[in-house]
């Protein structure tokens, strides 16, 4: 077992590379380019919204409790009726505050290096290889950057090429993570008698 605490650099360095391995996906790559589509008559709909001035939250429609009550005939006619969909609605401040949302992204990233770093710690013992290091951290780096958004997609309807664009740039930050934990892995330690009866500790 290796202390948690030893890790603090493969844990700050990881964060580091997802941070920015994110923000190059985004901002220098093309893959999520196509993620968000423009809404026909784009200014008719904002303004069409706009009259009921519609608090920031998630809403789903049409409601489930406005279901309540009716028949299934019903139902089917409403939703086979459309539009269903999900409508986000943000205030001016989500695209406004990018310093506060890099800021809670890196923390997103710290967190997540941690707990890597915990199940690596409790996992393998001071001294493993490269390639065993490599496939523990990597494997729980790409289990928490691909796989949390699987849930929301299927029960939400995130399209396929979102869920794979994001799934793309999670596999790249979690075998990332990965390498940097197996690169900086803390070596075994040898106990060594010397004379005198003394005894020495040393890295292998």
């Amino acid at each position: 077992m290796v202390e948690l605490t030893s890790l603090w650099l493969p844990i700050l360095l990881s964060a580091v590379a997802a941070f920015v391995i994110s923000a190059v996906a985004w901002m220098g790559m093309s893959h999520h380019k196509g993620d968000f589509k423009p809404l026909p008559d784009q200014e008719g709909v904002r303004s069409a919204l706009a009259k009921f001035n519609i608090p920031r939250g998630v809403y789903f429609f049409p409601h489930m409790k406005d279901c309540k009550g009716k028949s299934k005939e019903e139902i089917a006619a409403a939703l086979n009726r459309g539009p269903v969909g999900m409508l986000n609605v943000y205030d001016a401040s989500m695209f406004t505050s990018m310093g506060r949302n890099m800021a809670l992204s890196f923390i997103f990233y710290i967190v997540t290096s941690v707990v890597v770093a915990y199940l690596a710690s409790v996992t393998l013992p001071s001294g493993a290889g490269f390639a065993k290091v490599f496939q523990v951290a990597g494997t729980a780096g790409v289990l928490a950057y691909c796989f949390a958004c699987i849930p929301g997609a299927i029960w939400f309807g995130t399209p396929l090429r979102n869920v794979l664009s994001s799934f793309v740039d999670g596999l790249v930050m979690g075998l990332a993570t990965g390498a940097i934990f197996a690169w900086m892995w803390p070596a075994a330690l040898v106990i060594e008698a010397v004379s005198g009866g003394n005894l020495s500790i040393k890295p292998h």
